[in-house]
Formats: C-alpha cells, structure tokens, sequence
C-alpha cells in the first residue's frame, strides 16, 4: 500500500474502478466572532463564502456546514456559530497547494482578529497562528 504525505492510505485501486480518488480532507473552522464578540450575520457569511472560495480554487470545491461550537473558560461553557468548510483534494493538489493554504490562514487569523483558526487535516484539528 502507498501512502501520501499525509499518512492516508491509497484506494487509487477502488477509485479507478468508480471514478477519482480524492484521499486528502481537509476542513477550515470559520469564527462567527472578532476576538469574544460576534461579528454580523453578514459578516461571518462573507467569512463563509471566501473561506469556500479559497478551498474551491486550490482544490476543485468545498462543502459547508454550520454549528456550534464551545470551550470552556474561567469555569463557563461559551458557544458560538462556527462554520466547517470541508473539502477533498488529490495528493498533488495538496502537495502545489499546501504553503499557499497556510499563508492564507494565518492571514484570516491575523484579518478575524482569531487566537488561531481551527484546520483539520486527516481528522487531526491544528491551530493555526502567528507564533
């Protein structure tokens, strides 16, 4: 069995019998707040909208889906609207497309006013921020 950069296991034999194997996913955690308040409705779904555009640029389309999130700080549980922009991508889509994904999220970290913005990759949540 082959393996890609990112450890997922290649079904290229499966796919080439029902069509294109995408076997790197990927999602982007979308903040519906600037720091701990929230932003307009018109503002996170422009966040929404560009985060969709992006993935759908480097990586041929993207899904979303809306929820909530929470965490738990100074012993209360805070929720917000959180946005999960998910997409599939072949191996060399990721291998072109990976420096420029991450320039891209720490430039929204830095534009959302974000601690870090929430990446999973392979199931594996990152937090991307200026160090």
């Amino acid at each position: 069995m082959t393996t890609y950069e990112t450890g997922h296991t290649d079904i290229s034999g499966f796919s080439k019998k029902v069509g294109m194997n995408l076997p790197v996913s990927m999602a982007v955690y979308v903040p519906s707040t600037r720091f701990d308040k929230k932003v307009s409705e018109k503002e996170f779904n422009a966040r929404i909208k560009e985060t969709e555009k992006m993935l759908s640029t480097f990586f041929g389309g993207a899904t979303r889906l809306r929820g909530r999130g929470s965490y738990v700080e100074k012993e209360e549980l805070i929720q917000e609207e959180v946005a999960v922009v998910e997409c599939f991508a072949t191996a060399a889509a990721w291998r072109k497309n990976k420096a420029r994904l991450r320039r891209w999220l720490l430039k929204k970290q830095r534009e959302w006013q974000q601690y870090s913005i929430g990446f999973e990759l392979e199931g594996d949540m990152t937090l991307v921020r200026d160090a």
